[in-house]
């Protein structure tokens, strides 16, 4: 899972794959080592952009941290950025706080 993350100096950028209209929010659900994507499902569908808006609120309650999409907005491929460090995400990605 570690070279779907990018450390940027004062942020990070994951590269993430996201399969909608799950039972239930899971991160992570997975990795998809052929993208080098960390799977995440979201139980919103995709229409009206309602899965992206439960992927962001999501990851910032987990990650206790600002979360936006740069890339993907219209595609289960995306990219996304995170102000925290690459260590504590990594933490956080492994079950740890």
């Amino acid at each position: 899972m570690e070279r779907a993350v990018v450390d940027r100096g004062d942020h990070i950028e994951v590269k993430i794959k996201v399969v909608p209209g799950s039972r239930k929010f899971q991160f992570p659900s997975g990795y998809d080592e052929w993208r080098n994507a960390i799977i995440v499902r979201v139980s919103s569908p995709p229409e009206g952009n309602r899965a992206n808006r439960e992927l962001i609120q999501e990851l910032k309650k987990i990650l206790d941290a600002d979360v936006e999409i740069l890339s993907g907005f219209k595609n289960p491929q995306k990219t996304i950025r995170v102000n925290m460090n690459r260590d504590d995400f990594m933490r956080v990605l492994r079950g740890g706080r």
